[in-house]
C-alpha cells in the first residue's frame, strides 16, 4: 500500500464499494466498485488496485481506465484466502489517491 500511495494525500470519499459482509465461498466473492469522477482528461482514475492482504499474492487485480470510457465502474468476482480487509486504491489523473476498504468475513477460504 505504501508503494502505491507514496507520500500523496488520500481521499476516502471518491470510491463506492459494494461487497458482502460475509462471503460463503472465498472462491467467488462478488465485488463492485465505482469511482466518483467526471471521466475527463483531468478527472479520471488511471489505475485502480484491488488488494486482499491475507491472500498469498495480495494484489488481486489492477484496472486501467481512460477518459473516453464514460464511467469508472467494475463488477467482478475474486478469490479470498481468509477473512480480511478488501482494499480499493485509485490513482487519479491529477495525482490524488483514493482509497476505501471493507472487512469481508470468509466462511470457506480459497487460495490454499
Amino acid at each position: 500500500i505504501k508503494n502505491i500511495i507514496k507520500k500523496r494525500p488520500v481521499d476516502y470519499s471518491l470510491i463506492n464499494l459494494i461487497a458482502p459482509d460475509i462471503a460463503e465461498d472465498g472462491n467467488v466473492v462478488p465485488i463492485t466498485f465505482s469511482i466518483n469522477c467526471q471521466m475527463t482528461a483531468e478527472d479520471y482514475p488511471k489505475k485502480v488496485h484491488i488488494l486482499a492482504l491475507e491472500n498469498p499474492f495480495p494484489e488481486i487485480a489492477i484496472y486501467e481506465f481512460f477518459p473516453n470510457m464514460g464511467k469508472a465502474e467494475v463488477s467482478f468476482r475474486c478469490r479470498m484466502r481468509e477473512s480480511a480487509d478488501l482494499i480499493v486504491l485509485a490513482e487519479m489523473a491529477d495525482g490524488r489517491i483514493a482509497m476505501t476498504k471493507k472487512y469481508i468475513d470468509v466462511m470457506l477460504g480459497a487460495c490454499s
